[in-house]
């Protein structure tokens, strides 16, 4: 079994309100806030090669030209292609996050930036950081 992390994200689920509609009942956006299970980065588990070579290539560009000290700056687009793939290839479905809820997930552009900053801080510059250590980027 591969490593894992938790994280908790605050987003838009559907819920049916009864209450909505006269009585009859209207599907609703809701927020809702739940525990995601993530597979870790790992260098040699296969299945995460492709978002390997993505965070490197993207993380490597965003650094080209930069005077030491500099952070690396990532565009948005970049942000959201990293995010988007992490999120379609790491989630680890469980009880409580459903592949409904990451459905739901990946509608809500917010939930989708605020989750894109925490794992660009905490998951992939590290992984970045590490994988290029000894490479001439």
């Amino acid at each position: 079994m591969s490593e894992q992390f938790s994280h908790s994200i605050s987003f838009l689920s559907k819920e049916f309100d009864p209450t909505l509609n006269n009585g009859v009942g209207d599907w609703t956006d809701k927020e809702v806030t739940k525990t995601v299970t993530f597979k870790e980065l790992i260098r040699t588990d296969a299945t995460q090669h492709r978002l390997h070579f993505k965070i490197v290539s993207m993380m490597s560009s965003a650094a080209e030209g930069l005077q030491p000290g500099q952070q690396p700056r990532l565009g948005s687009d970049q942000l959201y292609e990293l995010t988007n793939r992490f999120l379609l290839d790491m989630i680890v479905p469980t009880e409580e996050f459903t592949e409904q809820n990451k459905t739901e997930l990946l509608q809500d552009s917010m939930a989708l930036l605020t989750l894109g900053l925490w794992l660009l801080g905490h998951k992939m510059a590290p992984f970045f950081s590490i994988i290029t250590k000894n490479l001439q980027l």
